[in-house]
């Protein structure tokens, strides 16, 4: 629930946002590297990708050149994230760690270079590469709460006190910061402290009213402190679009699975699958719909969710033991 992918990919985009010029720039690169930005800027990322390629040969020791380069492969990455394809999301960040860190070893100094390489490599799932980056970049910018806001969370689940202390540097850096809040609640709410859970989510939402990730928190804060209900109002008062992604709509059935509605867990599901059906991985939707109608009792749409998912490209496998568990729950019915 922390941030949706697509909108840390396309925020990555923009460059490290706080790089100093280098030392020394390589007037031969300048028209490539400028050419380079403007086809980025416009969405022509093979146009983009062949100039980085051939700065990457023509100026190897710039570090602008690896960066360009890494870039072009988050664009990538933005269109694999909204096509669904996770396994080659993994592979182009991993891909763009690599190319920051080419660009670090021609500039080591530059803190959202080492913040966009630990970026890339927690997208791409090394965790530990991650926080070595992070902390570097905290080293070098010290008063930058971003490194800070993303050790933070890359902490939260393992190392909830680490992660709570983060949190509070980074409102003492900048306390307009609406996740830092969010965060903070949340490891309230699962401390079972509704007192602060309650204020500090009201404030992040106060800060980011129409963000649906801070409501996505919010839903969540309010399910774990026992009022599910709530979580189900704030949700359902989210425009449709923030309201279908995965992080939304996985809240939005737990909290009606919370109140005993697993049918409104199914519809929640459904509606997900429904507005990602470009994705390739839609079927888990339609899957997770099906096995939530079949909790309800409801066997005969859950067929009909599973036929979905089936033709979405459901593995077989997934299908088959859904089915099977209909059947069993069929013959246990029969049998009473």
């Amino acid at each position: 629930v922390w941030a949706c992918l697509l909108a840390l990919l396309r925020w990555m985009l923009t460059g490290c946002g706080d790089c100093e010029p280098p030392a020394a720039a390589v007037p031969a690169a300048a028209g490539s590297l400028i050419k380079g930005e403007d086809y980025l800027s416009l969405g022509e990322l093979d146009a983009a990708g062949r100039e980085a390629d051939a700065l990457v040969v023509s100026a190897p020791g710039d570090w602008r050149s690896h960066d360009l380069a890494a870039r072009v492969l988050l664009g990538r990455a933005v269109i694999a994230e909204r096509d669904g394809r996770v396994a080659a999301v993994a592979k182009l960040m991993r891909e763009a760690a690599d190319a920051y860190h080419r660009a670090i070893g021609c500039e080591p100094r530059i803190a959202g270079l080492w913040r966009n390489a630990a970026d890339a490599a927690w997208l791409a799932g090394d965790r530990a590469e991650a926080v070595a980056s992070y902390e570097q970049a905290m080293a070098l910018a010290p008063d930058d709460p971003r490194a800070h806001l993303r050790l933070a969370q890359a902490a939260f689940e393992k190392a909830p006190d680490e992660a709570r202390s983060l949190l509070q540097q980074v409102i003492s850096l900048d306390a307009s910061i609406a996740e830092a809040h969010a965060s903070l609640a949340l490891l309230d709410a699962q401390q079972g402290d509704s007192g602060n859970a309650t204020h500090r989510i009201m404030h992040a939402v106060e800060l980011a009213p129409d963000n649906a990730a801070i409501r996505t928190v919010q839903a969540r804060v309010h399910r774990l402190l026992g009022n599910p209900a709530v979580g189900i109002e704030v949700l359902l008062a989210v425009p449709e679009g923030g309201r279908r992604t995965e992080p939304a709509s996985e809240e939005l059935a737990s909290c009606w699975t919370a109140v005993g509605r697993r049918d409104r867990a199914a519809d929640a599901w459904e509606a997900c699958f429904r507005a990602n059906a470009h994705r390739t991985d839609a079927w888990r939707f339609a899957v997770l719909a099906a096995e939530a109608a079949l909790d309800a009792g409801d066997r005969g749409r859950a067929a009909a969710l599973l036929d979905h998912a089936a033709m979405a490209g459901a593995p077989a496998a997934s299908v088959t033991a859904i089915r099977a568990r209909a059947a069993t729950r069929e013959d246990q019915r029969g049998g009473s």
